[in-house]
């Protein structure tokens, strides 16, 4: 049995635009982060990351109770394509397409599966996929803002724009290796395609883990409360707005919204029925 102890989903600018989703039944709790778009595509005001998501949760609603990650994904991946067949999609899929990150516990599996960069708890036990390709942006971002400082007159928002301007070609370029197993680079990512299961972080819970917490990236860290979580990342947006140093990321915090990213938590018991 699945008990919902406390959780939250908020938007970086607003609910209405948060491209996250949480999905909750007796049977699964999902979180579902969709890829911030690329491109300018829309339908009905909605962009590529929260179609994502939010197609990834109308699937949860017709997923087996029984069914393993590799049945989930054929689900969601089911909803993807049929998006794509009736909707007209003007970009490359693959590399600008409906993508999404996701935590999903199975209650049958008594299991975890992280896809992409979600994150989970177990117990206190931390559990992430990085993704290298990011991490390595996000250095280049630091790089560069840091040598600008130090050669350049330019002031503190022109030098963050120039940074995000130069590694923008190349967070869409990496999009190649999605679910490519054959390069250190690869990652999983919910996009429409098979993910080979190398790239999906399995989690099979012992019998005496009940305490659980999935929540987006838009959490720099993730703690067993919500409280600690919200405080935490408030402290770094208050010390390191720009997300430079504390916790490197290919983006900040832009001006007038209320975090770097969306953001979702969950916190839940198990127990035996």
């Amino acid at each position: 049995m699945i008990k919902i102890i406390e959780s939250a989903r908020e938007g970086k600018i607003n609910l209405d635009l948060c491209e996250d989703s949480l999905y909750v039944s007796e049977h699964f709790v999902a979180v579902f982060d969709g890829v911030t778009a690329k491109v300018p595509f829309q339908l009905n005001g909605k962009s590529t990351g929260k179609i994502a998501s939010e197609l990834a949760l109308e699937a949860m609603g017709q997923v087996d109770p029984k069914a393993d990650i590799e049945e989930i994904i054929n689900q969601i991946n089911q909803y993807y394509q049929d998006f794509y067949a009736t909707n007209n999609f003007p970009y490359d899929q693959h590399q600008f397409g409906i993508q999404a990150a996701a935590a999903i516990y199975s209650a049958y599996h008594h299991t975890i599966w992280l896809i992409g960069d979600c994150q989970a708890l177990v117990e206190g036990r931390f559990y992430k996929i990085s993704k290298l390709s990011d991490d390595i942006l996000a250095g280049f971002r630091q790089l560069v803002v840091e040598t600008n400082r130090a050669t350049t007159q330019l002031d503190d928002q022109a030098n963050l724009s120039q940074a995000r301007d130069l590694i923008q070609p190349w967070l869409v370029q990496t999009r190649i290796f999605a679910n490519c197993p054959d390069s250190p680079l690869g990652y999983s990512v919910l996009n429409g395609e098979p993910i080979p299961q190398k790239l999906i972080k399995t989690i099979p819970l012992a019998k005496e883990d009940r305490h659980i917490v999935m929540a987006s990236d838009g959490y720099p860290q993730i703690f067993m409360n919500l409280v600690q979580t919200e405080a935490y990342l408030a402290d770094c947006l208050a010390e390191d707005p720009d997300c430079l140093y504390r916790h490197p990321s290919t983006k900040g915090l832009k001006a007038g919204y209320a975090s770097f990213d969306d953001r979702t938590y969950v916190r839940f018991q198990v127990s035996e029925e």
